[in-house]
């Protein structure tokens, strides 16, 4: 046998791993891969086999790629190695974006004649409105457009009169009396809330014939003394604390119209109170015996579900109310500030009444609480953005080498503070005609009311004490302050805004009578003539929880 073979000089450098019949061992097709093998074929081994692998340069570049042991190994081209590396195609996906027309739905309801009312109130509220706005594009490699099947939007808007109460019953130890009447009309000071000796055990009650979830009373003599109220609603069983109470009464020792508020029971059940039957009921009653008499209250109030506050917007509230709730959370003080104005005729009765939010703090308020806070002198000589000092009403920068409202001097009386004296309208609680908007940079009253009986003119009463009141459930700390003003003039006398001006010394140096807050009312009030205003100013900070 001769071996004629390229490379090998000596027989002990050939290695032949062959049968006795010179057949492979183990790969046995060895002869038939060769001949079947092209230029550039590659030969692996299979399982008992050789295998051929021919040549391909697919799409671009193409790379040999192993799928481990026990698999054969495949050819890969550039597309299809990055869809295997990265599990995705790199093409987009194209989709019909189509987002269908908004539809819109608003309802009005009327819950029933406010007081004092007999004819049904028609009810207006704007429709609401929505805009979509939608951008197409291509959907990278192709050429249709894109589409997106949306869910259609939907909005509802409510709104609604509240209505009287269903039942209204004082208990005097076990003596119950049926004020439903005199709670609904509008006659002042008719009810008595509690006995005029108040025990334990003693309570009034509130009924709805349907779910509820505030309360607006008229407090026409606050509370004198001390006391703790319970607020509780009946759960079929025994009465239970309602839950999330907001008292805007302080347990009845803040006069004027306010709101309590409750979230509604899952388990409220309806009662029978002082022969008044299936009504959905709350009590409020004493937890130890008042040191003092109690308030008596105004009826005249309204309650239901939708409707806050008379001349207040819902909406607004319900954010006011978060924006409490967040503030508590993170620790952000929370000041609101409101203003209230009723108007009596010369009989006493209340023919108008208004209440809304001050929105307006003046630059001169925003100056004065960085002052404060930093600690900073205000003794820039510009008035303007970035400048701490302030401008009286006669519109005189005042400066000096201090911060604003730094004082030794009693601001509670009437000498300098808020509190204005009989017969002056330069500082305190101010009205006047003016009806352009307000400003940030306003600094007095368009049109001061002046006093005086003169036509036109109005005699200024002296600022009654501040109130202070604290609601430990809410953490609230509020300082009411009410001035009133008295028409002689003759004739009608029309407000249309308001203003609280501060007179404050500063060491021997006064900075002067500026204003605070200047706010345009929602609705002109009209003072007839031998008639009265009352208004009243709020300012309330909410603490943490």
């Amino acid at each position: 046998m001769s071996l004629l073979l390229k490379g090998v000089a000596r027989l002990s450098q050939l290695e032949v791993d062959t049968g006795k019949d010179w057949e492979a061992k183990e790969i046995t097709n060895l002869r038939s891969v060769a001949i079947a093998m092209a230029h550039g074929d590659i030969a692996f081994r299979g399982v008992s086999v050789m295998e051929k692998l021919a040549a391909d340069a697919g799409k671009g570049y193409s790379f040999l790629r192993s799928r481990g042991p026990g698999l054969a190994p495949v050819w890969q081209d550039i597309e299809s190695l990055v869809q295997y590396m990265t599990g995705a195609v790199n093409r987009a996906a194209a989709f019909d974006l189509s987002i269908p027309s908004p539809s819109v739905s608003y309802s009005a309801q009327q819950a029933s004649n406010p007081p004092g009312r007999t004819s049904v109130g028609v009810l207006s509220p704007p429709e609401p409105e929505i805009t979509v706005t939608t951008l197409t594009g291509h959907g990278g490699a192709v050429a249709s457009s894109p589409s997106l099947d949306a869910p259609v939007p939907a909005i509802s808007g409510q709104a609604a009169i509240g209505a009287p109460l269903g039942g209204a019953v004082a208990d005097d130890g076990g003596v119950q009396t049926n004020e439903t009447t005199p709670a609904n009309n509008d006659a002042a000071n008719d009810m008595t809330l509690l006995p005029p000796a108040p025990a334990v055990n003693d309570a009034y009650y509130f009924g709805r014939p349907t779910l509820w979830d505030w309360l607006e009373l008229r407090v026409g003599t606050a509370g004198n003394g001390t006391w703790d109220i319970a607020w509780e609603y009946w759960n079929g069983a025994t009465w239970q604390p309602l839950p999330d109470v907001i008292d805007n009464t302080s347990g009845f020792k803040v006069s004027g119209t306010r709101l309590v508020t409750f979230t509604r029971p899952l388990d409220w059940g309806q009662n029978t109170i002082g022969g008044i039957a299936n009504l959905y009921w709350i009590r409020l009653g004493f937890q130890h015996t008042p040191a003092l008499s109690p308030s008596r209250r105004e009826p005249g109030f309204r309650l239901d579900k939708t409707v806050r506050s008379k001349n207040m917007n819902p909406t607004e509230e319900a954010r006011y109310e978060r924006l409490r709730r967040l503030g508590q959370e993170l620790h952000i003080p929370i000041s609101e500030t409101f203003w209230e104005l009723e108007v009596k005729d010369g009989n006493g009765k209340v023919i108008q009444h208004l209440k809304q939010r001050s929105h307006s703090w003046v630059r001169n308020a925003y100056n004065h609480m960085f002052s404060q806070l930093s600690g900073k002198n205000a003794n820039y000589g510009t008035f303007g953005p970035g400048y701490l000092n302030v401008k009286d009403t006669g519109g005189t920068l005042r400066q000096a080498a201090a911060p604003v409202g730094q004082s030794d001097t009693d601001i509670d009386g009437t000498t300098y503070g808020y509190r204005g004296p009989a017969g002056n309208d330069t500082w305190g609680i101010q009205v006047g005609s003016g009806i352009n908007p307000e400003s940030f940079e306003d600094y007095m009253l368009q049109t001061k009311i002046a006093n005086g009986v003169g036509a036109g003119q109005m005699s200024y009463i002296e600022q009654d004490p501040h109130v202070i009141a604290y609601n430990a459930g809410t953490k609230v700390l509020s300082n009411t302050m009410i001035r009133y003003f008295n028409n002689n003039s003759g004739g009608d006398v029309s407000v249309n805004e308001v203003a609280l001006v501060v007179n404050q010394p500063q060491g021997g140096t006064v900075y002067g009578k500026w204003m605070q807050a200047r706010d345009k009312l929602a609705a002109t009030v009209t003072v007839p003539n031998t008639g009265q205003l009352k208004v009243t100013y709020t300012v309330q900070l909410t603490y943490p929880a």
